[in-house]
């Protein structure tokens, strides 16, 4: 009997203290299950403050020491286009970032020395991604991507086993000399970074047909020589417009098939340059693969007009002191660097600018527009009445400057009146009919 309720003594002590450690392992164990969820809460939080916000372009970004304003609608869609190109090529991104750590500081060092802007090292991974073997359909190589005979004019050398324009240092020093020649000629960073892809000689030539012109040295072909710096800009101030934002830069080509189409390769040079340097000033700072719903820029509000006369559009665009460019994009329709509109056709214009056409040009009045139901359209006003022609002969050792002076017309309105560039004037013969109102 008494060895029994020993027996029961010794189980019941052992229940208790097997009831009494199992229930301080469960506390033990639900005590570090919410230590472990408290540690995974916490690393959400990191990563939830680590989280970078969507991508989206500053309100303007300073190049070469100029800012270039991105609120315009205009611009902010040449730059985002290149900004989206570089962003979601596939691979593209993550190779110029790995090998901008390498080559950057070296283009950087080299522009210092040369006493040059740094956002220009911009141009190497714009020009070859980086790529020192990088060889275009033309012939041109290296990360600079020289042409032979430019790379010879600026002192790069070939031998049998070695073709300098693939070194970046040496490269980057001919790529100076060339930056700072064609500085010299157009007075602007921009203008100046486009001449690097179009060449000195192209640039000058679209720049006379908008009616500006180089200081008094003409540039020879693509060696960059010419006036002192600024002295271009100061002209283009003159006459009307520096702003390279303006300029129309379609090279005509043909497609395999023999079709011809119009490049805008030239035109996107400058505005994927600024979009390069962006991005990688950008970095850390945003994802780039999360796009901001939000950064789009607001609809340009334009108004329909009719055109009484035959009339370029550059012409148009000169009066208004409205860029081409711009006037370009909202009338898609006309094709061609400088279209001609034809009288009783139809351009968009801005809607602030109507009063402006209708005055400066006394040509052309709004469109009707479509009434809401029910209401009743006030009548048109018709055209106003144009001063009859006037057209002058001109005549043996007399230049259109005399006759611009001798009639009290500035050389900017007699030849928007002739529909006439600075290169093109200096070939007429006498005899040529002048219209002067």
């Amino acid at each position: 009997m008494q060895r029994g309720i020993a027996i029961g003594l010794i189980l019941g002590i052992l229940l208790g203290f097997f009831f009494f450690f199992d229930s301080r392992l469960t506390d033990k164990a639900i005590s570090d299950k919410d230590i472990e969820v408290a540690h995974l809460e916490d690393q959400l939080h990191r990563i939830a403050a680590q989280q970078l916000p969507a991508f989206r372009l500053p309100d303007s970004i300073t190049f070469c020491g100029n800012s270039v304003d991105l609120t315009n609608p205009f611009i902010y869609r040449r730059v985002k286009r290149e900004t989206n190109s570089i962003i979601f090529r596939e691979g593209t991104l993550g190779q110029l970032i790995d090998m901008g750590k390498d080559c950057f500081p070296v283009v950087e060092r080299i522009l210092t020395r040369e006493g040059l802007p740094g956002d220009l090292k911009y141009l190497v991974p714009v020009e070859s991604n980086f790529n020192f073997w990088a060889t275009s359909y033309a012939g041109a190589r290296g990360p600079w991507q020289f042409m032979k005979s430019a790379a010879h004019q600026y002192g790069l050398q070939f031998h049998d086993n070695a073709d300098e324009r693939l070194n970046l240092d040496k490269a980057t020093e001919a790529a100076c000399k060339y930056l700072k020649n064609s500085y010299r000629v157009f007075g602007d960073w921009l203008l100046t970074v486009t001449a690097y892809n179009k060449g000195d000689f192209g640039l000058t030539k679209v720049l006379e047909t908008h009616g500006l012109r180089p200081g008094p040295e003409e540039t020879n072909g693509d060696k960059g020589t010419g006036d002192e710096a600024g002295e271009l800009e100061r002209a283009m101030m003159d006459q009307g417009d520096s702003n390279f934002w303006h300029l129309v830069l379609l090279v005509k080509c043909k497609s395999p098939k023999g079709v011809e189409f119009y490049s805008n390769e030239q035109e996107r040079y400058a505005p994927r340059v600024l979009a390069m340097k962006i991005i990688f000033e950008s970095l850390g700072k945003f994802d780039f693969y999360k796009l901001d719903s939000l950064d789009v820029p607001p609809p340009t509000q334009t108004v329909r007009v009719v055109v009484q006369r035959d009339m370029r559009m550059l012409e148009i665009a000169r009066n208004l002191s409205y860029s081409l460019w711009d006037l370009k994009y909202i009338n898609p329709e006309y094709i061609g660097p400088y279209p001609e509109i034809r009288r009783g056709q139809s351009i968009h214009l801005p809607a602030n600018l109507i009063k402006d056409f209708q005055e400066r040009l006394n040509i052309a009045l709004p469109a009707p527009v479509q009434m809401a139901a029910g209401s009743t359209p006030e009548p048109m006003a018709a055209p106003p009445a144009e001063s009859p022609d006037r057209f002058l002969s001109l005549k043996k050792n007399e230049t259109i400057w005399d006759i611009a002076k001798r009639n009290g017309i500035s050389m900017k309105d007699l030849l928007a009146l002739n529909s006439l560039d600075y290169t093109a004037c200096r070939t007429i013969k006498p005899g040529f009919k002048v219209r002067v109102r």
